[in-house]
């Protein structure tokens, strides 16, 4: 992000899932021609819950899958596999869960388990990655399930009335009807950037960043729905010498908004504003730190966002008022929440 005020930062995206409470995730380079690699993407794309989870037989590249948005659309949840480079080593399971509204995760160890039986797994990844082992365990994801019970998977290209689009920067995309299918050429840094279609108008959701590949990267994206229409969870698969992913959630209609907020605003008051301005129709995906603390909620909004910012700032509690987006943010709202929506 450059210039203005307020602002925050943070790497790639609303939400960078390769690394995980500053352990980075390894994986053994998988050198595999495009064909190859094209029938992988496709098998990684399947997002109906009634399909088998998908599941690669190379152990060094990253096995991902969607487990699906808690029924109240709140949060999204995937796992992850992963090991030790030379593929010799321990692997393990990680879970994931990403907050709908802030964009704040939690990680879990999900396997090995604390079990007796896998002892001597446990202590392998301990000695491999110190971080993955400190994780929070497999049975408070477990707990966390049963007080956020999934709904079944929505995935493909639409849902209701809307449909799921995408654009890449730098390349081609090819709609295969479930999600997008895209190459970018050797060396091209690219975004994918993902949008919701009504009625022929298309309002940006999202967007998943690709950095420059020593060879032509391809990928695959696909949306998941959740189940109150009002976000979607993209999933963005990459390769270009060794697989990468990032999940970034946007919402489904009317602009991208996020929140900034100070240390002195509780988790409770952003919560309060997140849900007072999705009574007025606005579907915030992320909350970051403010550079200051101010005493009165400001709603920024970007050009042409005008009438939706002045819409916003009426439904905050304890109002707001409205200014100008002057910094490069990834939305089209940010509201910096104040003393007074306490």
């Amino acid at each position: 992000m450059t210039g203005g005020e307020p602002g925050w930062r943070r790497a790639g995206s609303r939400l960078a899932a390769r690394r995980v409470s500053g352990l980075e995730t390894r994986r053994r380079p998988a050198v595999l021609c495009k064909a190859a690699m094209r029938r992988l993407a496709l098998a990684l794309a399947v997002f109906a819950a009634s399909l088998p989870a998908f599941a690669l037989d190379d152990p060094g590249l990253m096995h991902f899958k969607p487990l699906g948005w808690a029924a109240d659309g709140s949060a999204f949840a995937w796992t992850e596999s992963t090991g030790d480079e030379g593929g010799a080593g321990p692997t393990w399971k990680l879970a994931h869960v990403v907050d709908a509204r802030t964009g704040e995760r939690a990680t879990y160890l999900y396997e090995p388990t604390e079990s007796a039986d896998d002892a001597k797994d446990l202590q392998a990844v301990a000695d491999l990655d110190d971080g993955a082992a400190k994780l929070p365990r497999r049975g408070a994801f477990d707990a966390w399930l049963k007080a956020h019970p999934l709904a079944p998977l929505a995935g493909g290209r639409a849902k209701g009335d809307a449909k799921a689009v995408a654009h890449l920067s730098a390349g081609s995309v090819k709609d295969d009807g479930d999600g997008f299918d895209f190459d970018v050429p050797k060396g091209k840094r690219a975004t994918v950037t993902f949008a919701v279609e009504r009625g022929g108008k298309a309002t940006p959701s999202a967007s998943c960043a690709v950095k420059p590949p020593v060879r032509e990267l391809v990928g695959y994206a696909a949306p998941a729905w959740s189940p109150d229409e009002r976000r979607v969870a993209w999933s963005c698969y990459r390769h270009a010498g060794e697989w990468d992913y990032d999940v970034v959630v946007g919402p489904a209609s009317g602009p991208r908004v996020e929140m900034l907020a100070d240390a002195t605003i509780s988790k409770a008051t952003i919560a309060a504003v997140a849900a007072a301005l999705e009574k007025a129709g606005f579907f915030p995906t992320h909350a970051g730190p403010a550079q200051k603390a101010r005493a009165a909620t400001v709603v920024y909004a970007a050009k042409g966002f005008e009438a939706a910012a002045k819409a916003a700032a009426a439904a905050v509690p304890g109002g707001a008022t409205v200014d100008g987006l002057s910094w490069k943010a990834d939305a089209d709202l940010v509201v910096a929440v104040g003393a007074g929506a306490r």
